[in-house]
């Protein structure tokens, strides 16, 4: 899909209908004549937009296929220090470097073009994988790997280009990453596009969303979606001042009210004019009035409650009824007969669904498996029972999975559902279809291969648990907590192995990709500092989630706990960087009482490369559900202040 818009201040496109992968009538327009044949009148309507209404606004967004070809050896379009260009793979593409693929520099020509003078500003949106080597994922990429022909080495200089001022580049992920497709119900989207198009649509002062804090905002949405694992990382590239600036120019006007619209559909049921991409979830509780004007009054009474049921992207349904303050608990009621539509405010978000879904495929990644086509010992552990209620077996290709097993041969790998966007690791005694997977897994015995093998369930029950503890602790709520500011911290440490001992602790210098980047046999430690607003002690625990989703107690160690002072900080020991690589993250809790996560440690899943499951990891151990006196129904913590986290993310790399 290619979406080009231009207009005196912001073109509102709404990339949620225009992203799914079911549009062929989109993808058919983008061919590469049609994107060029785009870019050119595109230019020539900001050419011909007299000087008073300029600079204009423009979007260009492209979702699909990225590759590689290799970088021209001479003339003033080499400019690429691997050798290669990246491209946009139009519907047309045929072969391997053909006409058809719209290159770096064409697009590069384009901005150029349409930014001169600063006549105009621009947000560029690439969608798509812009390495042809990168890992396999479990899912499909938004990569054609096409088997680039290495360049021809050469001495000619190259020729260094740069955006203008007044262009931002956001793109699906680094250079030797791939961009996995997210499977939401039904319809299949690019990562960057599904995670874009809901911060959008769930942001409320869309005219306080700058640049920048859009690219976190979609760094956070995938750390705290339980969909969502080891994806790679958005890249964002401008000028410091654009980057400060206003999304598109938003102004005002385009801020939306803390509610949402409600239409009755029964006596019981009443349909939310917002979805998925509003951050709607299933379970979630609402509380309608007849008009805005009564959410902000605090004598009104509102006509009922809501909760939701049933949600589909830009829309959802739920039961309606009553919150008995006294009982604590949500029960079924028909709406008052002259409620027809009004507006809905969430007064209890829920995480959605905490289920790990699994789908079996075969070694080309193909179409589901059902129980008669896998072996006896895998629909043995799939199946489930009470104490499996937790995991669910995808056997259709319409409903989305959280984790693949890929079947080839006698052995099978697990990958995460939305791919994997860089692997290390690699095992020439594997088939090429399950490099990169946790496993290998013995499809005879349904147990890993390891020295001392683990079942598929087990393997399962880790990754679940890693996940869930990531989404949790990266979720606004906790991040947001009022009343903390917890800080954590990457350090590089000069360590004297002779003697035993730290020489020196500094912060690790930035990385030019915005993720700390840890070699091989480097020495690192993480320092948390306590700046409470309110010069309140607190107690940290720190855990490290490693690439194979092993988890850590880092802090405490060897103690009871560890308490800070307000203004005070602690150093972990130091560590040493060593398989498995790839990106992990580090995660600080900060609770005002002493408390034991000891509980969640696991060692690393082998790699080629619920209850007892702790789905609801923390969020059951610290929140109940609770209503305030009155009508107001909140989430809040069993101690007199909640807790906070905070996650970093870093990448562990050969």
């Amino acid at each position: 899909m290619v979406g080009l818009s231009i207009d005196r201040g912001i073109q509102r496109v709404n990339l949620a209908d225009r992203c799914r992968g079911g549009e062929e009538a989109w993808d058919e327009q983008a061919t590469g004549e049609g994107i060029r044949r785009a870019f050119k009148q595109l230019a020539a309507r900001v050419a011909a937009t007299p000087p008073e209404r300029q600079p204009v606004q423009v979007l260009f967004h492209f979702s699909g296929h990225g590759s590689q070809v290799p970088d021209q050896a001479s003339g003033p379009d080499r400019d690429e220090d691997d050798g290669f260009d990246e491209t946009l793979v139009p519907f047309d593409a045929l072969e391997q470097g053909g006409e058809q693929d719209i290159r770096d520099d064409e697009i590069n020509a384009f901005v150029q073009d349409v930014s001169q003078d600063g006549r105009a500003k621009m947000l560029l949106v690439l969608d798509c994988c812009h390495s042809g080597t990168g890992a396999r994922g479990a899912t499909r990429t938004r990569q054609l790997d096409r088997s680039a022909q290495q360049p021809t080495v050469s001495n000619v200089p190259l020729n260094r280009k740069k955006f203008p001022p007044n262009v931002v580049f956001l793109s699906a992920c680094r250079a030797r990453e791939v961009e996995p497709e997210f499977q939401d119900g039904d319809i299949t989207y690019g990562l960057l596009t599904r995670f874009l198009v809901e911060v959008l649509s769930d942001e409320l002062k869309v005219s306080q969303l700058s640049y920048d804090l859009l690219q976190r905002s979609i760094v956070s949405r995938y750390l705290s979606d339980r969909r969502v694992l080891q994806a790679p990382t958005p890249q964002i590239e401008a000028d410091p001042d654009a980057l400060r600036a206003t999304v598109l120019g938003a102004g005002s006007d385009v801020d939306r009210p803390p509610y949402h619209e409600a239409v009755r559909e029964s006596a019981t049921t009443v349909r939310l004019k917002a979805g998925s991409f509003q951050n709607v979830t299933v379970g979630s509780v609402y509380e309608l009035y007849d008009s805005p004007e009564k959410i902000a009054s605090t004598d009104a009474t509102s006509a009922a409650w809501l909760r939701i049921t049933d949600v589909k992207a830009t829309t959802s349904e739920g039961q309606t009824g009553r919150w008995d303050d006294e009982q604590s608990q949500f029960s079924k009621a028909e709406l008052p007969a002259g409620f027809m539509q009004g507006y809905a405010v969430q007064r209890v978000h829920e995480p959605g669904d905490t289920t790990l879904k699994v789908k079996v495929v075969s070694a080309d990644g193909g179409e589901a498996l059902s129980a008669d086509s896998v072996p006896p010992a895998i629909t043995k552990s799939l199946s489930g029972d009470e104490k499996t209620s937790w995991l669910k077996w995808v056997s259709d290709d319409v409903t989305a999975c959280d984790v693949v097993l890929r079947m080839d041969g006698d052995k099978g790998a697990l990958f995460p559902g939305t791919g994997i966007g860089e692997v290390f690791q690699t095992n020439d005694h594997l088939p090429t279809s399950l490099r990169g997977g946790w496993g290998p897994i013995d499809l005879n015995t349904g147990q890993d291969l390891s020295p001392e093998p683990r079942s598929l369930v087990d393997l399962m029950r880790q990754i679940a648990r890693a996940r869930n503890l990531v989404s949790l602790a990266g979720s606004e709520a906790i991040r947001e907590a009022p009343g903390y500011n917890v800080k954590l911290e990457l350090l590089k440490v000069d360590y004297d192995f002779d003697n035993d001992q730290v020489k020196s602790a500094t912060a690790w210098p930035p990385d030019s990709e915005d993720l700390p980047k840890v070699p091989n046999e480097s020495v690192y430690a993480f320092r948390v500092r306590n700046d409470d607003p309110e010069g309140k002690p607190i107690y940290v625990s720190v855990l490290s989630i490693s690439p194979s989703m092993g988890i850590e107690v880092v802090m405490p160690y060897l103690e009871e706990h560890v308490k800070l002072e307000a203004g005070e900080s602690r150093d972990s020991d130091p560590y040493l960087c060593e398989a498995p690589f790839g990106e992990g993250q580090i995660i600080v809790l900060a609770t005002r009482e002493p408390t034991d996560f000891s509980f969640v440690a696991q060692a690393d899943l082998p790699t080629g490369g619920a209850a007892d499951l702790t789905d609801r990891i923390l969020e059951e151990a610290y929140f109940q559900k609770s209503a305030t006196r009155g009508r107001r129904l909140r989430r809040k913590s069993t101690d007199e202040a909640t807790w906070r986290a905070e996650v970093l993310r870093l990448r562990f790399v050969p």
